[in-house]
C-alpha cells in the first residue's frame, strides 16, 4: 500500500464518520424531544510493548511512552447513541532492541512512533439500573514506526533503521456498563473484539535509497480487543471531568513472503490514561 493510498483510505474514512455523524445529528435535531449530545478533549498517555516473535522467542521489540491528545463528539436521541472519537499520540524516544536486516544486534533510545486511531460507534442504551449499552464500532489505526536514519549497532558499526507504516480498518462489537457510584460520579466498563480489515504494512527502503522499492505485506490478524475504564465526574450541569484507563492488545500472524521477506508474528501491548474535559449540550 503505497502513501497516496493510506492517505486516500483516511480521507474516506473521515469523510463517511463525517456524514455519519452529521445525519445522526440532523434526524436528532428534527426529533428533538429528547435530543443531547457531549464534547470532550484531553491530553492522554500510553506506554507502547510491541514484540515480534518466531516460534514463542522474542526477536525484538518497541517500548516506551508516547503522548497526545484525544477528543470525542456524542449525540443521544432518546436510547440511540452514537459518537465519533480519535486520539493521536507520538514519541521519537522509544527503546528499540534486536538486530538490523543484516542480522547485527542493534539497540537505541530514540525510534520514533506515532499511533492514530478513529472510531466512529453507534449504539442503543438499556437502563436496568445499571446502563447497559451493546454498540458496533468501525475504526482505522494507523502506526507509524521508526525513520530513515543511521544508527550504531551494538559491535560499533552503523546501521540503517527505516520507517514501516502499520494500518487497517477494523470492525469492533462491543458493549458498555456504567454504574452510578454518587450522584455525579460514574464508572464504566468498556469492551470490545476487533476484527481487522485488509491489515497491511509497508516498509519505506526508498527514503534509505531512491534506486530500493518499498515493500507492502499482508498482515494475518489472529485476535484483538480492547478494554477501558471510564470515570465520569459531573462538576457542573455542563461541565465534566473525564478520566479513562486503556488497554489495546492486536495479535498480528506473521505476514506473507515478498521477495524473501516478511513481517513476522507480533503482539502490540498498549497500557493508557487519559483525561478530558467535557461539555453537555
Amino acid at each position: 500500500m503505497n502513501k497516496k493510498l493510506i492517505k486516500f483510505k483516511l480521507f474516506l474514512y473521515i469523510l463517511a464518520s463525517t456524514l455519519l455523524f452529521s445525519n445522526v445529528c440532523l434526524a436528532a435535531y428534527v426529533n428533538h424531544r429528547k435530543f443531547n449530545g457531549e464534547i470532550q478533549a484531553g491530553p492522554l498517555c500510553y506506554y507502547l510493548d510491541y514484540q515480534e516473535r518466531e516460534n514463542s522467542k522474542v526477536i525484538d521489540k518497541d517500548y516506551g511512552f508516547l503522548y497526545g491528545i484525544h477528543a470525542k463528539v456524542e449525540a443521544k436521541n432518546r436510547n440511540f447513541i452514537f459518537n465519533v472519537k480519535s486520539s493521536i499520540a507520538y514519541t521519537d524516544s522509544a527503546t528499540y532492541e534486536g538486530s538490523s536486516s543484516s542480522g547485527e544486534s542493534l539497540s537505541f533510545d530514540s525510534e520514533k512512533e506515532c499511533i492514530i486511531t478513529l472510531q466512529a460507534d453507534a449504539g442503543y442504551n438499556i437502563n436496568i439500573g445499571i446502563k447497559i449499552t451493546p454498540y458496533i464500532g468501525l475504526g482505522y489505526r494507523y502506526w507509524r514506526r521508526g525513520e530513515a536514519k543511521v544508527v550504531q549497532a551494538d559491535d560499533g558499526s552503523y546501521v540503517w533503521d527505516y520507517k514501516e507504516i502499520y494500518s487497517w480498518l477494523y470492525v469492533a462489537p462491543g458493549i458498555r456498563l456504567s454504574v452510578p457510584i454518587k450522584d455525579h460520579v460514574s464508572i464504566s466498563l468498556d469492551a470490545a473484539y476487533m476484527f481487522a480489515i485488509d491489515p497491511q504494512v509497508t516498509a519505506y527502503f526508498s527514503e534509505i535509497d531512491p534506486s530500493y522499492s518499498d515493500v507492502t505485506l499482508n498482515l494475518s490478524p489472529e485476535s484483538a480487543f480492547y478494554v477501558n475504564i471510564p470515570v465520569r465526574i459531573n462538576i457542573t450541569r455542563r461541565l465534566l471531568l473525564h478520566i479513562e484507563g486503556i488497554f489495546r492488545y492486536w495479535n498480528m500472524g506473521r505476514s506473507n513472503f515478498y521477495l524473501g521477506m516478511y513481517e513476522p508474528h507480533s503482539i502490540t501491548k498498549l497500557y493508557g490514561i487519559n483525561i478530558g474535559i467535557g461539555y453537555k449540550f
